[in-house]
């Protein structure tokens, strides 16, 4: 079970007052109507985002540039009759995103009916088997032998798959050389600590 930030109050309200007033009336809507539709259910801020958390991470949500969005940590279990959710981002299997801007009209009574399932579906213990649905991680072979000279291959090998998937894909996306061997120093370093990519976030 996902542990609940003691903090999240507050550092949910300093995320609302960077907010504009749309994007705060809106996110404040959803934070209420989880409220509603849970009564057990509780703030909680990871990855500088808003969530929810009963029994472990029901959603974040939050304002992007140019649309808004509330992810379903295990929306895939969801029974999606709206029709309003998508595969989360990078292709996160487990995760679904309910997407929309501003000036769209989010129905809250969905979004508690989708809050209420997923908040059950946690407190059961039902999770989406990613061992079924994941494909198998491809290493690249310049990735490995920074790791292997410099001692930190078995540390990495032994991450779990979400951990690994964080470093190859924070490897591969620059196309400039240079970059890349910026973000692998970093990588190396954060492996020698034997730290997750993003565990300062979590």
């Amino acid at each position: 079970m996902s542990k609940v930030n003691p903090d999240a109050a507050q550092k949910i309200q300093a995320y609302l007052d960077k907010r504009d007033d749309a994007e705060r009336a809106i996110i404040t809507s959803i934070r209420e109507a989880a409220h509603d539709a849970v009564a057990e259910i509780q703030d909680d801020y990871k990855w500088q985002w808003p969530c929810l958390n009963h029994h472990g991470l029901v959603c974040s949500f939050g304002a992007h540039k140019h649309h808004m969005v509330v992810h379903f940590f295990q929306g895939a279990l969801i029974n999606d009759t709206a029709e309003v959710l998508s595969v989360g981002p990078s292709g996160n299997a487990a995760m679904r995103t309910w997407k929309f801007t501003k000036d769209d009209s989010l129905d809250l009574d969905t979004f508690k009916a989708y809050v209420r399932e997923a908040a059950a579906n946690n407190a059961a213990g039902k999770k989406v088997d990613l061992t079924k649905m994941r494909k198998p991680l491809k290493i690249p072979e310049a990735f490995k032998k920074v790791l292997q000279s410099n001692e930190v291959w078995n540390t990495f090998d032994g991450m779990s798959y979400s951990n690994k998937k964080e470093y190859v894909e924070f490897f591969t996306e620059p196309k400039r050389e240079e970059t890349k061997e910026r973000r692998m120093k970093k990588v190396v370093n954060l492996l020698t600590k034997g730290s997750g990519l993003n565990d300062k976030y979590k």
